[in-house]
């Protein structure tokens, strides 16, 4: 295969709008719940501060009572909030972080410009913009690298230079590849470690034997006396 040239970057930048693009049609031309992909009828319950400046909305049906409906909406999906708003309609990117039986949770980014009041909300799953937006810079670096690890990583990649495998020598100091040496352990070896060295042509250790005890025999009266 050839080497790529810069103009590869380009061209999965360019994948990537596309893929966002068809992900929005897609969302667009849904209606209702979408198949378990939003949720309609919802106002916020509450609002607090978050970490980072964003701002936590609880959302839920109008009657509190009411639970909502199951939903593919989960911790961690990227969202998109929208309402009427008297014809001028409103759009907001989150990400849902908590829900539970009655209400979903959304952290967004913190504007100057307060919510507006007493509308219906719909919460349907959406691109993952932050994740295509961290892509395409990730790229952007890629491409940009010189004279660095990254920039060696991508010419290999990219089919621009052979790889390279270092590290030949056996000092394990100076060489990051060099072999592992095995050192005896100084721990005691099992028995079953010893009994498999015995059948290596060991000899095992002869048990300890007691010292010898004399025997004693009853003397007659003449040994006695001679005593």
């Amino acid at each position: 295969m050839p080497p790529l040239g810069d103009d590869h970057f380009d061209r999965l930048a360019r994948l990537l709008d596309l893929e966002a693009e068809a992900e929005r049609e897609q969302a667009a031309r849904q209606t209702g719940d979408g198949e378990g992909r939003a949720l309609t009828g919802l106002v916020v319950r509450d609002e607090d501060a978050g970490l980072g400046g964003r701002l936590l909305l609880t959302f839920g049906k109008r009657d509190t009572s009411q639970p909502l409906p199951p939903t593919r909406l989960q911790p961690g999906s990227p969202v998109l909030l929208k309402c009427p708003n008297d014809g001028q309609p409103v759009a907001i990117r989150g990400v849902v972080f908590a829900r539970d039986a009655n209400t979903l949770r959304v952290a967004v980014e913190d504007s100057d410009e307060s919510l507006p009041e007493d509308e219906t909300w719909r919460i349907e799953l959406s691109a993952d913009e932050v994740a295509r937006r961290r892509q395409k810079a990730a790229m952007q670096a890629a491409r940009n690298a010189k004279r660095d690890r990254l920039a060696e990583l991508r010419d290999v990649l990219m089919g621009r230079r052979e790889p390279e495998i270092v590290g030949h020598d056996s000092d394990p100091v100076r060489s990051p590849r060099a072999p592992i040496r095995r050192r005896r352990s100084a721990l005691p070896r099992s028995p079953s470690a010893a009994r498999s060295k015995r059948g290596r042509g060991f000899a095992p250790p002869s048990p300890r034997q007691p010292a010898p005890v004399s025997k004693l025999r009853p003397m007659d009266g003449t040994e006695a006396m001679a005593t």
